[in-house]
């Protein structure tokens, strides 16, 4: 029986209009990687939200009574990925300024939400390479030889032969294999 691990993006949304969330809630059901974990009408409530969960995706509208999105993201300080939904074209250039990964219209066009959500998926992906950098020629790793483990620089393996559990490393200064 085969499967493959789903990454869950875990979504909060800020918005003031109700009918406005609730149509991306529906539209968002449509990607099931994506797991809303809450939802805020303003900034206050968005900024408490923000505190409370543990999330790797806000849909932040612009416009709301009070304050703006903009407001909010001045208040905290995130390196979550943000996509602002609005019904406003004239904020585009301020919201890639601070670090937006999309800007969408309402109402939502589900072609153009794909879109979006696609480039969160690939960011997500791309996390991973940004966790572990490749070794450099000068870097020592640790691997089996000889039944024991020893640090070894890359800079002396000539190859490293793998099969099932036996490992046999060839060294240029030291012939051992």
């Amino acid at each position: 029986m085969g499967g493959f691990i789903v990454n869950t993006i875990k979504t909060i949304i800020i918005d003031d209009e109700k009918l406005a969330r609730e149509d991306l809630k529906a539209l968002l059901k449509d990607f099931p990687d994506i797991e809303i974990l809450g939802e805020a009408d303003n900034v206050g409530k968005g900024i408490k939200l923000i505190e409370e969960e543990e999330f790797d995706l806000i849909f932040l509208d612009i416009q709301m009574p009070g304050e703006t999105g903009f407001d909010l993201l001045n208040k905290i300080k995130t390196d979550k990925k943000i996509i602002f939904v609005t019904a406003y074209e004239q904020f585009a250039i301020k919201a890639f300024e601070v670090s937006a990964q999309d800007y969408l219209l309402k109402p939502v066009n589900k072609e153009r939400l794909a879109i979006a959500v696609n480039k969160i998926r690939n960011s997500e992906n791309n996390t991973i390479d940004k966790k572990y950098k490749p070794l450099e020629y000068s870097d020592t790793i640790f691997l089996l030889m000889n039944n024991s483990y020893q640090f070894i620089n890359i800079s002396s393996i000539i190859k490293i032969n793998s099969a099932a559990i036996i490992r046999k490393s060839i060294l240029k200064e030291r012939g051992e294999d």
